[in-house]
C-alpha cells in the first residue's frame, strides 16, 4: 500500500502530496502512513522543503477536520469505540476545556494519534475555525521542520562523505 501511494504522490507532484495528506489524514483511527510517505518524498529532495512542508501541512489539516465532524455530528463509529477509546477521548474533551487553543497546536505539532483531539473538539462543539487554525499551524510547522531537517541533514552528510 505505502508503494502504491508513494508512486501517486511521485506522478502527481506537489498535488499527490496535498492529496495524499488529506486522505491519510481523514482516515480516523487508521494507522495510515502518510508520515512515511512524507519522510519518503523528502528525501528525495526535489521539493523546497518550505513548500513542501506548506502543502503536506494544509492537506494533513482539511484531512484532520474529518475526526472533528465525528465528533461534532455523531456517529455510529462514536459508538464503536473501546471504554479505553472513550476515557482517552473524556481526558482530551477536558484538557481542551481547560486548555483550549494550546492543546490542540501542541497536539498537531507533534506525532501523535490526533484523531481522539479532533473528535473531543467536536463532541464539545469547539469552535471549529479556530480548531482547523490551529491544526493548520501545528502541522504545516511540523511538516517544514520535517522536511527541512531531512533536506539539510541529507545535505550535511552528503557535503561530509562525499567531499
Amino acid at each position: 500500500m505505502e508503494d502504491l501511494l508513494f508512486q501517486f504522490v511521485l506522478n502527481y507532484g506537489l498535488i499527490g502530496v496535498f492529496l495524499a495528506a488529506i486522505a491519510l489524514n481523514a482516515s480516523v483511527l487508521l494507522p495510515l502512513p502518510f508520515d512515511i510517505i512524507f519522510v519518503a518524498i523528502a528525501s528525495l529532495q526535489i521539493y523546497n522543503p518550505l513548500l513542501l512542508g506548506i502543502v503536506a501541512g494544509i492537506g494533513a489539516a482539511i484531512g484532520e477536520m474529518t475526526g472533528y465532524a465525528l465528533g461534532y455530528f455523531g456517529s455510529k463509529t462514536i459508538e464503536k469505540m473501546t471504554h479505553a477509546q472513550m476515557g482517552r477521548i473524556n481526558d482530551f474533551k477536558n484538557r481542551i476545556k481547560n486548555l483550549g487553543t494550546i492543546f490542540i497546536f501542541l497536539g498537531a505539532l507533534i506525532p501523535f494519534p490526533f484523531d481522539f483531539i479532533g473528535i473531543a473538539a467536536g463532541l464539545i462543539k469547539f469552535d471549529w475555525k479556530r480548531f482547523f487554525l490551529c491544526v493548520l499551524l501545528g502541522r504545516v510547522i511540523r511538516h517544514i521542520i520535517i522536511a527541512c531537517a531531512i533536506f539539510y541533514g541529507l545535505e550535511a552528510i552528503k557535503a561530509v562523505f562525499l567531499h
